[in-house]
């Protein structure tokens, strides 16, 4: 990565902070306030330790021996959770496992748990110091776009596509027995947070018209 490159995002990312708002705001200290700072302290702290642990947890053969049909399905009954959510907490810890500074930082406190998750489907062995320097600088809710921005401006195509492949997927949740809501996420790099909406016919009853 040559200096004019991390030069460039710097100066793009003060600009989009300049204009979106992004950079954090004084917030006056008050009772409740404080009680604020300290339970989101305590809530990335513990979402460290539970991604690290559902990690381990799903590379033992616990869930196995317990009779469950992998480790996203335990951990999800046991937390009341989603399945999915389940099965992020897993991806995000064993990711964390490559990118050393980063996990730091997340254990530190530095970076939440909405950051690790954007980090983690970024981030290299390669390129993790300019996307952590990136995330520290940025507002979670920015951070996506500002690395998909990032990866398109300092990859190669075949390296951008081998990149976006395993990331994306498909979920289907029936929302009511005439709609079902597909989730089929783009890549960030190409469509950040946007989701597509199909609609299924009505399940046509015997005797019904065809």
């Amino acid at each position: 990565m040559s200096q004019a490159a991390i030069t460039l995002s710097r100066a793009e990312l003060d600009q989009h902070n300049r204009r979106v708002g992004g950079k954090k705001k004084v917030v006056k200290s008050s009772p409740l306030s404080q009680t604020l700072r300290t339970l989101t302290a305590g809530l990335t702290h513990t979402h460290h330790q539970l991604v690290v642990a559902a990690a381990d947890f799903a590379d033992s053969d616990e869930w196995a021996r317990d009779g469950s049909p992998n480790a996203a399905h335990w951990l999800a009954a046991i937390a009341d959770v989603e399945t999915c959510t389940a099965r992020e907490w897993i991806r995000v810890g064993r990711a964390l496992r490559s990118i050393h500074a980063s996990a730091d930082a997340f254990a530190a406190g530095k970076l939440s748990y909405a950051k690790i998750r954007t980090l983690t489907r970024f981030a290299t062995v390669d390129n993790e110091d300019e996307l952590l320097e990136l995330a520290l600088n940025t507002t979670a809710n920015h951070l996506p776009r500002a690395s998909a921005a990032w990866l398109n401006r300092t990859s190669d195509p075949a390296d951008l596509e081998a990149h976006q492949h395993p990331q994306r997927s498909l979920n289907s949740r029936t929302i009511t027995d005439e709609l079902e809501l597909r989730c089929a996420p783009c890549h960030p790099s190409r469509s950040a947070g946007k989701e597509r909406h199909f609609r299924r016919p009505p399940i046509r009853q015997n005797g019904d018209d065809h």
